[in-house]
């Protein structure tokens, strides 16, 4: 088989009989600095075709040891690859760039508003690839009902307590391993359903004017099915959406009246300024930027202005949002569905840094969480809780103990599916023990869907008007004096 370099080397002369057809042979002249050497003798003319850097001839006459075309991932997305040789043009007119430069100018942008601190002591150079896991059995087993009391306090009695901590196991509790008895995976409209009827019940929600008067915010939205059930089952809400990918066929744009009253942001949790938002509104503060002011080096690579046209109609969307009385609003509903692993933790964290000169808001939260094994100990809310149960000092222990969580769904007898939901549950009750130490609300768990729909059937759930720091000190001291005369 004839081999690539073989195709791409010169032509070489045929006989006579054919003429001049296809007859190439190389100039003698000195080569050009930007332009192929390659002569063509049938055309009697140089290649006009740019010479590769560093080379004399362009890509199609470079001789077969010359042609160095290795593929390397692109720095500004790895997720395409480009030519070695070209990767110095390619960075001046890769998309990512622009994709970036849109986030960042996007209004309540701060990069790593919501990032979490590393307090545990930094991961060993030489870590484990398996560990040992029967002795992680019995250390879950015991934490499991000490966490619940840590989080939730005494159910009434020893036996409450037991029937408490069984009943929240049962729920997401699959008979078989692997799940194999679920059905059709795709019932995300059941679960928005659920969830919103579940987020309706809180308590901003009370009347109709406060609920005409709040805010829903989702983070991970997708495609925005969550926020819109909410919105739908509170009549004259205002809707925040927040997603970090490019989303098709977003259901906001379905909605009746369009997406008035709903805002889209594109980027990552951790870099979205809620307190920014709930702050004074954009156009009381400054000038709304116009697609003009904006550099035309970063945003327009493509040289089409609709990219600075986006923004300058996403800024005064979102004037506009804030510009409904009253402002801030008085209620605001932060729900997510199946945010993966830490971008739960990233979201609660937001809530407490919102606190900042907007104190008077009150908050609900409604968030399904899901993929616990990708909990990571930047990110986790609630380290301190982990370390006083006796599972996490170091990142290789934690690294450890969350990956336990698998077994949830994927463990080979019924102890460990159990251990791992209790791995589960232990991480969420960190959450809950968060949003009350931390915000005083009223949050605890509940199930939200059965089983059969999906076993990440769990969500974090409550509201409540967020106490003074000095109260909740007091409050968390009297909690953990309660604690210890009990046992």
């Amino acid at each position: 088989m004839t081999s690539f370099d073989e195709l791409c080397s010169p032509l070489v002369a045929y006989p006579v009989a054919f003429g001049h057809i296809g007859s190439q042979e190389e100039s003698k002249a000195p080569p050009l600095c930007e332009t192929c050497a390659f002569f063509i003798v049938r055309k009697e003319k140089r290649c006009r075709l740019a010479a590769v850097p560093g080379h004399d001839r362009c890509r199609t006459h470079l001789e077969g040891g010359q042609r160095s075309f290795e593929r390397v991932p692109c720095p500004l997305d790895p997720r395409h690859s480009v030519n070695r040789w070209q990767l110095d043009k390619h960075l001046k007119i890769c998309t990512a760039l622009r994709d970036a430069n849109f986030v960042s100018l996007q209004p309540f942008f701060k990069a790593g508003a919501n990032a979490g601190q590393q307090t545990l002591p930094p991961p060993s150079l030489k870590q484990a690839a398996v560990f040992d896991r029967q002795s992680w059995l019995p250390r879950i087993e015991k934490a499991y009902p000490v966490a619940l009391l840590r989080a939730l306090g005494s159910a009434g009695s020893p036996e409450e307590d037991e029937k408490r901590a069984s009943w929240l196991l049962e729920q997401s509790l699959l008979d078989t391993e692997l799940g194999t008895e679920l059905g059709h995976a795709d019932k995300h409209g059941q679960q928005n359903a659920a969830l919103a009827k579940l987020a309706s019940q809180q308590g901003i929600f009370t009347t109709a004017e406060a609920s005409s008067k709040s805010l829903v915010v989702e983070y991970g939205c997708g495609r925005g099915g969550l926020a819109l059930s909410v919105l739908e089952a509170v009549p004259g809400a205002r809707g925040l959406l927040v997603d970090r990918d490019t989303r098709r066929h977003k259901v906001e744009k379905c909605r009746e009246g369009g997406n008035e009253g709903v805002v889209r942001l594109r980027m990552d949790i951790e870099d979205f300024d809620l307190s920014a938002f709930l702050g004074e509104p954009l156009d009381k503060t400054r000038a709304l930027p116009q697609a003009s002011s904006f550099d035309p080096s970063g945003v327009l690579l493509s040289r089409c202005s609709r990219t600075a046209q986006r923004l300058e109609e996403l800024w005064a969307r979102a004037a506009a949002l804030q510009n409904q009385p009253p402002w801030p609003p008085p209620g605001v509903l932060v729900c997510a569905k199946h945010l993966c692993g830490g971008a739960t933790d990233v979201a609660l964290r937001s809530l407490l840094l919102s606190r900042r000169g907007v104190e008077e808001v009150s908050l609900a939260v409604c968030c399904a969480t899901c993929c616990h094994h990708r909990c990571d100990a930047q990110s986790y809310v609630n380290l301190q809780f982990l370390t006083e149960l006796g599972l996490c000092r170091t990142h290789e222990e934690f690294g450890e103990f969350v990956s336990t969580a698998g077994w949830g769904v994927g463990g080979q007898d019924r102890r460990l599916r159990r251990a791992g939901l209790m791995t589960k549950r232990i991480l969420d009750l960190g959450r809950v023990a968060y949003l009350r130490e931390e915000l005083g609300l009223a949050v605890h768990l509940t199930s939200y869907i059965g089983k059969e729909v999906t076993p990440e059937n769990i969500a974090i759930v409550g509201s409540g008007q967020p106490l003074k720091r000095e109260k909740k000190r007091t409050q968390v001291a009297n909690l953990k004096q309660a604690l210890l005369q009990q046992h």
